[in-house]
């Protein structure tokens, strides 16, 4: 049923925005005592009342004030979902108006109904309720309070990237990741940065990867306009193996257009990245969240964007498809155009510009604002720096505009952020973009006859 005292949900899709109580004071209930002293309450939740109670976890489980389970928060439409993900509960929850409980809040709420139910100690005060200042008040958080996520990952709230009946870009059901913490098993500390060369990547080459897997699976390459050719072809007398050379080469083969980052929600996004030379990595999948510090900050204070990555608790899963000599341990470095060309640069053609246009060979569009701005710059004035950029450079080439839309909105432009990293299953979306439709096997009987693309 819909609940009848909701507003309307105004969060756009972001799980606990903002963990904040606009009222610190006691709610009244029956007595002089809160209403919740009853409820059973295992952790930091959100209380919404009515004619019964939720509670609403940081991880996006629902019970109801007794504990038991009730089914899940949809943060993109701020609704509860019963357990069988299908059956709307309620809907239009403005999380931001509802009151933060805890253990320590409804343990309080318990000792004043005690208290309440037999009359109380007289000539005393509970030293808690009464002064604000008292060592055992237990604390509501509010964004008005000095409360920084981003000092450690055991700060940010475990969230859902996905709701029940969620899908991404196309259409597929979102899998649901836990929050890495340091130290916790699989997870390892490392940084990200990012670069588009336009290059033939890595995994593109037939000698790179696996022969024997079942099914093949050989990365996509494309033309200079966006269009998938083989990766590899027979060689003009048809004997042998031949790999599409690279327009970094001055070879046909660039990376398809369509492998830019893209946004699944306000916390979750699909990317490829270039990783370590190390092993047969094509193929496999990370999951990737922010510390909420900078890589090179070397002591000093994060910078406001890649504070902005973990207070908003973004996560990428990313698809290594290439590899960097220069890349070094621990280095994950995604595929952004307007990241900057590195080493290699066929971007430069593709767009038909000089190599100056792209902004600086190691940081691209950001960093160039960076040196127009400074390197204190506030988050809003490098966002609108390089959408600028984004806007002027990438005109001809809608889909790398969109990519590069997309670091300066939903990766809010952040330069070298600290990361957790943990292999992960990949998702549809990445297994989908990833393989060549023309190379599906090895053989050499399968491969399309030499030509010029």
């Amino acid at each position: 049923m819909k609940h009848p005292l909701l507003k309307t949900f105004i969060l756009a899709g972001a799980i606990f925005l903002a963990w904040n109580c606009s009222d610190s004071g006691t709610v009244s209930g029956i007595g002089d005592y809160p209403e919740y002293a009853d409820f059973i309450v295992t952790g930091n939740c959100h209380w919404l009342p009515g004619d019964v109670d939720y509670l609403i976890y940081e991880d996006g489980t629902v019970t109801d004030a007794q504990g038991n389970p009730v089914g899940s928060f949809i943060a993109e439409n701020g609704s509860i979902i019963a357990a069988d993900g299908v059956t709307l509960i309620v809907e239009n929850i403005d999380i931001n108006t509802l009151q933060i409980l805890n253990p320590d809040i409804v343990n309080e709420a318990k000792t004043q109904k005690e208290q309440s139910e037999n009359g109380g100690n007289p000539g005393e005060e509970n030293p808690d309720v009464d002064n604000p200042d008292s060592p055992n008040q237990p604390a509501i958080e509010s964004s008005s309070q000095n409360y920084d996520p981003t000092l450690s990952s055991a700060n940010i709230p475990a969230v859902s990237s996905s709701s029940a009946g969620a899908v991404d870009p196309n259409g597929y059901p979102i899998a649901s990741y836990e929050r890495l913490t340091e130290g916790g098993s699989g997870v390892t500390k490392g940084y990200a940065t990012r670069y588009w060369d336009a290059c033939k990547h890595h995994c593109s080459w037939p000698e790179k990867v696996n022969q024997n897997a079942n099914p093949y699976r050989i990365e996509r390459t494309c033309n200079i306009n966006g269009q998938e050719i083989p990766a590899f072809t027979k060689s003009s007398d048809g004997t042998w193996l031949q790999g599409t050379a690279s327009s970094c080469d001055n070879g046909p083969a660039y990376v398809c257009t369509d492998m830019i980052p893209v946004a699944v929600n306000d916390t979750l996004s699909y990317a490829f990245a270039a990783v370590p030379a190390s092993g047969d990595i094509c193929g496999k999948c990370y999951q990737i969240q922010f510390t909420g510090k900078g890589f090179y900050d070397y002591g000093n204070p994060p910078k406001e964007p890649v504070k902005l990555l973990a207070q908003k608790k973004k996560m990428l899963i990313v698809m290594a498809t290439n590899i960097g000599y220069d890349v070094s341990n621990h280095q994950f470095d995604i595929m952004i155009p307007g990241g900057g060309v590195g080493a290699f640069d066929a971007l430069s053609k593709q767009l038909g510009v000089n190599k100056s246009d792209l902004g600086e060979q190691y940081g691209g569009l950001q960093s160039a604002c960076r040196q127009k701005h400074g390197d204190d710059a506030s988050a809003a004035t490098l966002k609108q720096c390089v959408t600028e950029k984004c806007n002027s450079l990438f005109t001809k080439v809608p889909e790398l505009q969109k990519g590069c839309l997309w670091y300066a909105d939903w990766y809010e432009a952040a330069d070298n952020p600290e990361i957790l990293f943990k292999e992960v299953q990949c998702p549809q979306y990445l297994e989908d973009k990833y393989p060549s439709t023309i190379n599906t096997s090895p053989n050499l009987n399968s491969a399309p006859a030499h030509q010029n693309f």
